[in-house]
């Protein structure tokens, strides 16, 4: 039928596409169905096999694609070791909350001044 990239795509694979994606559609004429149905087969193959190809074609595509999995693999990773374990942890969540609690955030007090000045040279006598 045809043949691409060292790949031939035979008649029996467009009938066995044609049987999987039929449905039920406007009637036309037999030629022109087949036709249409040819172009979508066409693209959908070339389109698969573009796809397979993107990261030998394009290496900054190809580290992209190893850094969202790595990603993916860090965030497993610290769902599965930290986050999960946590929420299990109820005795370990008290004590960590009781011993957190004890310490002050506010140990010391702070006094803040605000003032408003019309102009620069106010400004420079009040900060010297």
């Amino acid at each position: 039928m045809f043949s691409y990239a060292d790949k031939s795509i035979s008649l029996d694979e467009f009938a066995t596409y044609l049987l999987e994606t039929q449905r039920r559609e406007k009637p036309t004429s037999v030629s022109s169905y087949i036709e249409n149905k040819y172009e979508v087969f066409v693209t959908s193959e070339i389109t698969r096999y573009e796809d397979s190809q993107l990261e030998s074609k394009y290496p900054e595509f190809k580290t992209l694609m190893q850094e969202y999995q790595d990603g993916i693999l860090i965030f497993e990773i610290m769902q599965n070791e930290i986050w999960n374990k946590a929420s299990k942890d109820s005795a370990g969540l008290v004590n960590y909350y009781t011993s957190i609690n004890r310490i002050s955030f506010f140990q010391q007090d702070t006094m803040v001044h605000y003032t408003r000045v019309k102009t620069d040279l106010l400004l420079s006598k009040l900060v010297n």
